[in-house]
């Protein structure tokens, strides 16, 4: 029986075949309308459109001002305020595909088959990022024994009690991770421990970052060297602490941007 028209193809050995909004189809098709994901996707390519549009009427606003039109300073000036406006939310936009993609990769789904996906994967498996992110864990540990500086008045990101308590386990993680190897749900979790702002390493409280390392070094380890007994309790504790996180900050980062936006249409109108 043959499928419907509306019934999206999934093709296990590639990503699914492209429509008018590229990636925000694909992942639509194979995640849900509900994902956050394919929120973030469908946005990217609004935002993308819209800094294509807005070039656009840039190159005719420097026309106009060229030929000494009475609007086109006026014209040029907004769309380049506007266009700002656009860069910033398209930054926004991808760290929180990042983020999402990196939430993908630590529930164990590294292999859908989407560009976004296969992009993080690829910069979590580099010996480079894996390098860089034992330094920066090892840095922070060794911060919690240093001493500070006579006359030292700038006030460190994390607090120095809550990662002297954590050394033990953050020198264990840097070991894991210096040592090669490890799964990418564990390196996932290690470099949203480190890019997330409301994480455990930069709250006050030693227990939820002791839990995060030890959810980061269990993941680590490769499947033939643990066992599968405590991962439905790992998984669940994580989701629980950062359910509803991502569209929080989604939606506050479409607030702050729709503001900007604004201003610069008012700043325009009145100049």
């Amino acid at each position: 029986m043959p499928l419907p028209s509306h019934t999206p193809h999934l093709h296990p050995q590639g990503p699914v075949a492209p429509h008018r909004a590229g990636a925000g189809r694909s992942a639509e098709a194979l995640l849900g309308t509900g994902h956050p994901l394919v929120a973030v996707l469908y946005a990217c390519a609004g935002t993308a459109e819209g800094i294509a549009a807005v070039a656009a009427v840039q190159l005719g606003a420097l026309a106009l001002w060229w030929v000494n039109a009475s609007y086109g300073r006026a014209l040029t000036l907004g769309a380049g305020v506007v266009q700002v406006a656009l860069g910033l939310r398209w930054a926004s936009l991808r760290v929180q595909r990042r983020e999402q993609c990196l939430e993908l990769v630590i529930a164990g789904r590294e292999q859908l088959p989407l560009a976004a996906v296969a992009r993080e994967c690829r910069r979590l498996g580099s010996p480079r990022r894996q390098t860089d992110l034992a330094t920066c864990l090892e840095n922070l540990a060794d911060s919690a024994t240093r001493k500070p500086c006579r006359g030292e008045r700038q006030r460190p990101i994390c607090s120095r009690r809550v990662l002297t308590a954590a050394e033990p386990e953050l020198r264990g993680v840097v070991a894991r991770l210096r040592a090669g190897g490890g799964e990418l749900r564990g390196v996932a979790m290690l470099d949203r421990l480190l890019t997330f702002g409301a994480s455990p390493l930069y709250g006050e409280r030693v227990g939820p970052l002791r839990e995060e390392l030890a959810r980061g070094g269990y993941l680590l380890t490769p499947y033939s060297k643990r066992g599968e007994n405590n991962m439905a309790d790992i998984e669940r504790d994580y989701y629980k602490e950062y359910e509803g996180a991502g569209e929080r900050d989604m939606l506050i980062g479409f607030s702050v941007v729709g503001f900007m936006i604004l201003a610069a249409l008012i700043t325009t109108l009145l100049a």
